[in-house]
């Protein structure tokens, strides 16, 4: 065998020997297994045998090995599930109809309504500034991008965007309409009383 070889297995023996050291420290930590020793003395100036047992808890070892794989295929599952999402990346324009703060819900209308699921990863904007899921309200023109998955939309980004002109107009009180009535009903009558 050459140095090449030699090494490898020098490198190979000492990645098995961390591998069990983790094992029986996770294995210590979860109850996987326990150690006892009991001490035999045949006399008192003679051998003393020290027996170790090692106990084996089969079904703790059975329960977080199953917890893992069950954990593990969520989340390939979660994944596979965001995978689909950015590939079926939607987008919605309209106005917040609805608000759940309860469970981070809110619903968009522009035609049909789209319910969407707010997350803690969701940013949310209004010009330069992020903003929080409360800063939200009724009525506000927003944009979201979001993943379709089996149980919900998923928000990932909301943009609050600035009212439209129209809108801003029926927010103002409108001085030259009032002026413009009465003018004409002052017209009205005076051409009415003539």
């Amino acid at each position: 065998m050459g140095t090449g070889t030699t090494g490898k297995i020098g490198g190979l023996l000492k990645l098995l020997f961390v591998l069990i050291v983790v094992v029986l420290a996770i294995g210590l930590w979860r109850s996987w297994f326990s150690f006892s020793m009991k001490s035999n003395e045949k006399s008192a100036s003679t051998n003393t045998t020290t027996k170790v047992t090692m106990t084996i808890d089969q079904n703790r070892l059975r329960e977080d090995a199953t917890a893992v794989v069950e954990a593990a295929q969520k989340g390939v599952q979660e994944l596979q599930e965001k995978a689909k999402g950015l590939q079926n990346g939607s987008t919605v324009a309209g106005k917040v109809t609805s608000i759940n703060r309860d469970e981070n819900r809110l619903t968009v209308k522009n035609g049909d309504a789209v319910t969407l699921h707010v997350t803690k990863e969701t940013t949310i904007t209004k010009g330069e500034s992020s903003l929080g899921f409360k800063e939200i309200k009724p009525d506000d023109r927003v944009r979201v991008t979001y993943r379709k998955t089996e149980s919900a939309n998923h928000a990932d980004s909301i943009t609050i965007q600035p009212p439209r002109k129209e809108e801003e107009k029926k927010t103002e009180p409108d001085t030259e309409a009032t002026s413009e009535e009465t003018t004409s009903e002052s017209g009205q009558r005076s051409g009415n009383g003539q």
